[in-house]
């Protein structure tokens, strides 16, 4: 009879530490949300343009980058008076870069394809989970940079992780860890984001830090000048042109 109820005890722990860690990490998401202008003000951002450069191996590239709902996105990136563009059009990917040697546009692998896809969900992947069936963890609590911060784990229908460390006091996210892919090389990206920035309503990140495995380069600077909210897109400009 004792052995009964010690193993009654010890499940009904376990049940009660599963509810508390599920409430925590829905708070941690919820206040995520609030931090960065809340979840009415994004669910109402229909179109996203960002203009800046991203700094790597000495130089200054120009980009501009365009999300739009449903799940389309596009960036266009001018690297030494040569135009490269990277898009989604909602259901497959597509890039034109003559610096590889052909000016047509032409279809992206699967894994490259799912990068770009993730780069067309407004608001990012932490307001993004149920519609794309994300699970997300708590790991628990350390210090980054003197500062402590909730470290969660997100991982997607593939079994691909991302990490994000968000800060205790303002919930913001302070760094990412990820895997993306460029130019058919995956690459492991550890970034920090800073300089967040309120535009029409919206807290974001105008700066991020990235250090890079597996790129030609180690290390680049993402700075953003200008976020365009709720302009006029045409869907034309996500689609791959036949030409």
């Amino acid at each position: 009879m004792k052995t009964k109820i010690v193993y009654l005890i010890v499940i009904l722990s376990l049940v009660f530490s599963v509810n508390i860690y599920s409430q925590t990490v829905e708070e941690i998401l919820s206040k995520y949300s609030d931090a960065i202008g809340g979840r009415a003000s994004w669910d109402s951002v229909k179109t996203l343009k960002f203009s800046g450069y991203s700094t790597l191996m000495g130089m200054d590239i120009p980009f501009t980058q365009y999300v739009k709902r449903p799940g389309l996105w596009m960036i266009e990136i001018q690297v030494q008076g040569v135009k490269i563009v990277q898009a989604y059009d909602g259901t497959g990917g597509w890039m034109v870069n003559p610096m590889m040697g052909s000016k047509k546009a032409e279809k992206t692998d699967e894994v490259t394809t799912k990068s770009f896809r993730a780069n067309s969900l407004i608001g990012g992947k932490l307001m993004n989970i149920k519609e794309m069936g994300y699970t997300v963890e708590l790991e628990g609590k350390e210090d980054l940079d003197g500062k402590e911060v909730y470290k969660l784990k997100l991982t997607d229908k593939d079994g691909d992780v991302s990490k994000y460390y968000i800060d205790e006091t303002t919930f913001l996210i302070l760094k990412s860890e990820s895997k993306t892919v460029r130019m058919g090389n995956e690459i492991l990206a550890e970034t920090s984001y800073s300089n967040y920035t309120k535009v029409n309503n919206l807290l974001i990140a105008f700066l991020s830090d990235q250090k890079l495995t597996g790129a030609q380069y180690d290390s680049q600077k993402i700075s953003v000048d200008k976020v365009e909210v709720n302009i006029n897109l045409d869907d034309k400009i996500f689609k791959m042109p036949t030409e």
